[in-house]
C-alpha cells in the first residue's frame, strides 16, 4: 500500500490521484475522507461526447458505494461510522469518511486500477445508465 502524504492541512491530492484523501481524525469530525472531483476523467475514459450524459456526485456516490461494498472493501467496520465509512455525495464532488485510514487506502488503490480498465469501467457506468458514445446504436 502507499503511504499518503499529508500537507499542513491533513490533505493529500498527489499520491492516489485523482482522489484527495483528508486527515480529519484530530478534528472534530474524527474520520478519514476520501473525495473525488473530476467526473470528466471517467467520462473521457470511456469516451462519453461533451455535452451528452454526465457523471455527477449523486451517480459516482451510488458506483463507489457499490464498489466498496461488492469488494469488501472495508476491513474496520467498527467505530463511528457504522459498517465502516458513509457518503456524502453531491452533484460537484463526492466524499466517502471512513473509521481507518487503511480503508482510504485500499478503496482508492482499488478504484485507481479500476478507472485504468476501460472494459470494466465502461461496464461499470453502463449498470448505471451511462454509456459510451461507440455503444450507442446508430441509426
Amino acid at each position: 500500500m502507499k503511504t499518503p502524504q499529508f500537507d499542513e492541512h491533513g490533505s493529500d491530492d498527489t499520491t492516489f490521484e485523482p482522489f484527495c484523501i483528508e486527515d480529519q481524525r484530530d478534528e472534530e469530525n474524527q474520520d478519514v475522507r476520501l473525495g473525488f472531483y473530476d467526473f470528466q476523467i471517467l467520462e473521457e475514459a470511456v469516451g462519453i461526447a461533451p455535452g451528452g450524459e454526465e457523471i455527477d456526485g449523486h451517480l459516482m456516490g451510488e458506483i463507489l458505494c457499490g464498489i466498496i461494498d461488492d469488494n469488501n472493501l472495508i476491513q474496520h467496520p467498527e467505530g463511528k461510522h457504522p459498517g465502516g465509512y458513509f457518503d456524502n455525495c453531491e452533484g460537484s464532488a463526492c466524499y466517502f469518511h471512513f473509521n481507518h485510514l487503511d480503508d482510504v487506502i485500499r478503496v482508492a488503490e482499488f478504484c485507481i486500477e479500476l478507472f485504468k480498465d476501460k472494459a470494466r469501467l465502461t461496464a461499470l457506468l453502463a449498470e448505471h445508465g451511462i454509456s459510451a458514445e461507440d455503444d450507442e446504436e446508430e441509426d
